[in-house]
């Protein structure tokens, strides 16, 4: 990520790492530039959405990103 810190399948599985070591915060900022990048993404929604549920204060955010009606979504 620093020589292209666009490269989504590097945020992809940062963000699984993250989320697998247990670092729910630094996951949910991986996959926050995943989804600057690639907003349409379905699978990327889901998992930044299961990132939310973790927090109940943040359960209703999560129920918004993916009840949100923009463009279709991508399933990669």
């Amino acid at each position: 990520l620093v020589a292209d810190p666009r490269n989504l399948a590097a945020l992809r599985e940062m963000t699984d790492l993250q989320t697998r070591i247990g670092s729910f915060v630094n996951a949910s900022t991986f996959a926050d530039r995943f989804l600057s990048i690639r907003p349409e993404d379905a699978d990327m929604i889901y998992r930044k959405a299961s990132l939310l549920a973790r927090d109940r204060a943040k359960l209703d955010e999560a129920l918004t990103l993916i009840d949100r009606e923009e463009a279709p979504l991508a399933f990669t």
